[in-house]
């Protein structure tokens, strides 16, 4: 209320304390949205959690190597969607820059061992260190997630279609 004491009037007051008041209503609700997200998220006993906790409690395979297998086609197409649209023009051969021009795409710059290398060392971080907080975990956890569920999606989709 110590904001709404300059004001002269009492409805002037009024006013600048029902928008202070829906102002804080709104971030509550942006704050219980976020967390009402983050709830679906399973998390470890403790932290630093493993690659295996994330593997089991996220990814949710039915063996190690499936799940293992779906975190590294997880950071490849991460990586695939990083590098295929966002490169730097004078990284491109000139032929290249001719197929931009006639709106022919361009594969991806990074080539298939640097992507592969990537996800390897993506995988071998974790496994070697570990998720060391909470906020990584949910991070991660978060962006493979939504990641999962393209992936669900679009096969249920060419499984509609006879693909």
């Amino acid at each position: 209320m110590a904001a709404a004491s300059h004001c002269k009037e009492p409805r002037e007051a009024g006013r600048h304390a029902l928008a202070l008041w829906q102002e804080v209503d709104k971030a509550l609700a942006e704050l219980a949205s976020a967390n009402e997200r983050l709830k679906d998220i399973p998390l470890p006993r403790k932290f630093p959690a493993t690659l295996k906790d994330f593997l089991r409690l996220v990814v949710q395979a039915k063996t190690t190597t499936d799940g293992t297998k779906r975190l590294r086609d997880f950071y490849r197409s991460e990586q695939r969607q990083r590098y295929g649209k966002r490169e730097l023009l004078d990284t491109f051969t000139t032929e290249e820059v001719n197929q931009l021009a006639a709106g022919t795409p361009v594969l991806w710059r990074r080539d298939t061992k640097e992507i592969e290398d990537w996800a390897a060392n993506q995988i071998k971080g974790w496994k070697e260190g570990g998720f060391r907080t909470e906020s990584l975990w949910t991070n991660e956890a978060r962006r493979y997630r939504l990641w999962w569920k393209d992936q669900l999606t679009t096969r249920r989709r060419e499984a509609g279609s006879g693909a």
